[in-house]
């Protein structure tokens, strides 16, 4: 039987699970979340932004995954989906503030009871609130997937990247197992002993991430054909690009 998430108190922001479980699932949009939660998960299911599993105002869809929703962000800067996602929510979802208003599960995030019981720590992403909460509910067994930061934008690679694997360690240091499926904490090479490899290797990552952040367009009136007559060449160590 998979777990819920039922509300005891939305401006205290208590939550518990029902049938009581220690077993959590933090699932990104990230490619490492395809197949996530397998048919036989029992333990909550904790998503970003977007509901899992299904879209409630879609219609009768397969078993929605998520049992809580985080949409931390200002309700005004939502997209469409983001909007409509928090608006139709059926799970307990967390806010800033009261918003039930708009929504009845609508949440008080609890920071100062969170941070009471894990300390004070970085905060760059909805991901940040989730693993620190986790810490201080309870839950022993967390399972990562879809939390591709390492591989996002400029800024999931250089900030929220950073910031997630600080709560990992922290999770990891009180003794909780953390499981993570994407790419947070990945290093297949060891600085020093594989140094040249290494090197390269982070050079590689350094390259795409400054990649990453290029959005080029051409001005040229809207015309649909490709461009013509440009030359790129592209390596760890040299952009070049020919006209």
């Amino acid at each position: 039987m998979r777990a819920e998430a039922v509300i005891l108190d939305a401006e205290e922001g208590i939550v518990v699970s029902a049938p009581h479980t220690e077993r959590l699932l933090i699932l990104g949009g990230g490619r490492s979340g395809k197949g996530f939660p397998s048919h036989n998960w029992d333990g909550e299911v904790w998503s970003p932004n977007f509901l899992r599993g299904r879209d409630p105002i879609n219609g009768d869809k397969p078993q929605l995954a998520t049992t809580r929703l985080f949409q931390i962000h200002p309700l005004n800067i939502l997209t469409k989906r983001e909007a409509a996602n928090f608006i139709e929510c059926p799970v307990p979802v967390y806010t800033l503030k009261d918003e039930s208003a708009h929504n009845p599960n609508s949440v008080v995030y609890p920071w100062d009871r969170v941070r009471e019981a894990v300390g004070p720590g970085p905060c760059a992403s909805s991901f940040d609130f989730m693993l620190p909460l986790a810490i201080a509910e309870g839950f022993t067994d967390i399972h990562l997937a879809g939390v591709d930061l390492q591989g996002g934008t400029p800024r999931e690679r250089l900030c929220e990247h950073v910031s997630l694997c600080y709560w990992i360690g922290v999770a990891v240091g009180r003794g909780l197992t953390v499981r993570n499926y994407g790419f947070a904490l990945k290093f297949p090479l060891r600085y020093g002993y594989d140094f040249q490899a290494e090197r390269t290797w982070g050079q590689r990552m350094a390259f795409w991430a400054a990649l990453a952040g290029l959005n080029f367009q051409f001005d040229d009136g809207g015309a649909t054909t490709a461009p013509m007559g440009w030359t790129g060449e592209f390596s760890p160590r040299r952009v070049k690009v020919g006209i």
